[in-house]
């Protein structure tokens, strides 16, 4: 009798649309039925059910079941407009060739207004490889607008014939932080191909013979994009810096019972966003 009355209840909660929550209040009617001194005793199941399925039917459950239900909707969404927020960012991001013949040197950022934003050492002196930028399939020519140099401020600032862009890149502008952010801080590497999610490592972690001015840092992921990539801030989505190079340190482990050391990459430098809001000309507007 009592596995019959429970099987009932179960498929009577079954039939509702909120037909997973139900079992879930079930047992919570249960509890609180018998918190408030509702009968709670096994010779009387029939009775004890009816009374916890009225219990969860009431309006105040109901309306318990719904907000739940919208939380946990919520829960389940979130992650995926997270990806498609950090998606977004490939937006910014192109291609930069040194000359058509070789293969893709590195990464830029669109700024917009016909601006493009890359690593002075991808482009290798813009003047003499006059580099193109590859956006939605399509090659455009460039003017060096401003080069800089790899051991100083490893930055280099192109332009593009604004009305030659697609219309998808033609409208983009990218805003840049207007605040330094600390240890820890989450960020998005955006290129062509993809995103990747690293954050801001302590410069205290790096081997102490790096200098001062390469010292910001996030940490190494491989997927984390190459010389020129974009470095973005995970919440707000404005541009925190511009990847630089490659940090390594030392490892050492045990093989066998001999140490052996090994070479690690641990960190990636950025030119920050302090330094990139300096490089460029105060007429240059995007």
């Amino acid at each position: 009798m009592l596995v019959a009355t429970w099987l009932a209840a179960i498929l009577f909660l079954l039939a509702d649309p909120h037909m997973a929550l139900d079992v879930v209040f079930l047992v919570v009617g249960f509890v609180l039925g018998y918190s408030f001194g509702r009968p709670f005793t096994i010779s009387a199941p029939t009775r004890w059910t009816i009374e916890a399925v009225n219990f969860i039917r009431s309006p105040c459950i109901y309306s318990m079941r719904i907000t739940v239900s919208i939380i946990i909707g919520a829960l389940l969404i979130a992650p995926a407009q997270s990806q498609s927020a950090d998606d977004s960012l490939r937006s910014y991001a192109i291609h930069i060739d040194r000359t058509r013949m070789e293969p893709l040197n590195g990464y830029g950022v669109y700024l917009g207004n016909g601006f493009v934003i890359t690593a002075a050492h991808v482009v290798g002196g813009g003047d003499a490889t006059k580099p193109q930028v590859k956006i939605d399939g399509g090659y455009l020519p460039t003017k060096v607008v401003k080069d800089g140099n790899v051991d100083d401020v490893d930055l280099t600032l192109l332009s593009v014939d604004a009305h030659k862009l697609p219309d998808s890149v033609a409208s983009l502008h990218v805003s840049l932080c207007q605040k330094p952010y600390g240890t820890g801080e989450p960020v998005i590497v955006a290129t062509p191909e993809g995103v990747a999610r690293s954050y801001i490592m302590s410069p205290s972690l790096l081997p102490p013979d790096i200098p001062e001015k390469f010292r910001t840092v996030i940490r190494y992921f491989a997927e984390t994009g190459n010389s020129g990539a974009g470095v973005f801030h995970a919440t707000e989505k404005c541009l925190i810096g511009i990847i630089s190079r490659r940090i390594s340190g030392m490892r050492v482990r045990t093989v066998d019972g001999e140490a052996i050391k090994e070479h690690v990459d641990i960190a990636k430098y950025f030119v920050p966003v302090s330094e990139i809001a300096k490089f460029i000309p105060t007429d240059v507007r995007f």
